[in-house]
């Protein structure tokens, strides 16, 4: 007996139980463990793959303390220490860091992107704001492509991919003396 792909695994469970009432329990096991394996494996012609972009980490490259600061809905600023990084993915950050496929934005790809300022905490603070619309893509902290893909995670039906902000010396060179 073949099991439907798209039938829940309790109601394949009880089918098999029902049919194997009086089996050995190791002969239900493997044929549950071959359907279900089945069920896995067997092509599916209508069904897509879902493809996740996620900012999850900022990466302070350089000798210098910052705190970032996100403008959304809420506000929340973080000291990131020099030669260190902070991560979104898993933390109380998750929630608090509006995120999506295309970078820091509120409300999806099609809403505004949050405000997002820098300020390096050496003896002469330097800042940098990301605010308004975004101008250059690949050097704006709210836009994924000025992040770098640092890894990839593979689960049925989605690949999603991670992405890394780095803090280094040509976001520095943008800095200036802050007001």
């Amino acid at each position: 007996m073949v099991v439907a792909i798209r039938t829940p695994i309790w109601i394949s469970c009880l089918i098999i139980g029902l049919i194997f009432k009086n089996m050995n329990m190791k002969y239900i096991v493997f044929v549950f463990f071959a359907s279900l394996f089945y069920a896995c494996s067997s092509g599916c012609e209508d069904c897509e793959v879902s493809v996740i972009l996620d900012p999850t980490e900022i990466k302070n490259a350089t000798d210098t303390d910052v705190l970032v600061s996100f403008v959304g809905y809420d506000s929340i600023s973080i000291k990131i220490e020099k030669k260190t990084s902070l991560f979104f993915k898993d933390t109380a950050y998750s929630a608090l860091i509006p995120r999506c496929d295309c970078g820091l934005f509120l409300d999806g790809c099609n809403s505004k992107p949050i405000d997002v300022y820098l300020k390096f905490l050496s003896d002469i603070p330097q800042c940098i704001a990301f605010n308004g619309e975004i101008l250059d893509e690949s050097k704006d902290i709210r836009s994924i492509k000025s992040f770098e893909k640092i890894g990839e995670y593979s689960y049925v039906g989605a690949i999603m991919y991670y992405y890394r902000f780095s803090i280094d010396s040509s976001i520095v060179k943008m800095a200036m003396p802050c007001d």
